[in-house]
C-alpha cells in the first residue's frame, strides 16, 4: 500500500480523487495521472512520477510518501 499524507494536493483538473487514490493503492494502471513526491536528491525538493510507473512493483514497493496527485495534459507535437 502507498503512503499518503493526511491532506495531500489535489489539482484541480482532478475530478474524483477517492477513486483514483483507491485504484492506486490496488496496485491498477492510472494513466495520465502524476504524483508528487518529496525529493530524496538535497538538491531537489520535489519529484513527479507518472502513476503508470508504479505499475512496476519495484517501484511501488519503494514510493516514497505521495504528498500531491494531478493529472497530465498529453502534449501536441511540435508544428
Amino acid at each position: 500500500m502507498l503512503k499518503w499524507l493526511k491532506d495531500y494536493f489535489v489539482g484541480e483538473s482532478i475530478q474524483d480523487p477517492d477513486h483514483i487514490r483507491e485504484k492506486l493503492d490496488q496496485g491498477k494502471l492510472v494513466p495520465g495521472i502524476f504524483l508528487i513526491t518529496l525529493s530524496h536528491n538535497p538538491h531537489n525538493i520535489l519529484e513527479i512520477l507518472p502513476a503508470v510507473m508504479l505499475f512496476q512493483k519495484s517501484l511501488y514497493r519503494i514510493c516514497p510518501e505521495i504528498i500531491g496527485m494531478a493529472r497530465g495534459e498529453k502534449t501536441k507535437p511540435w508544428s
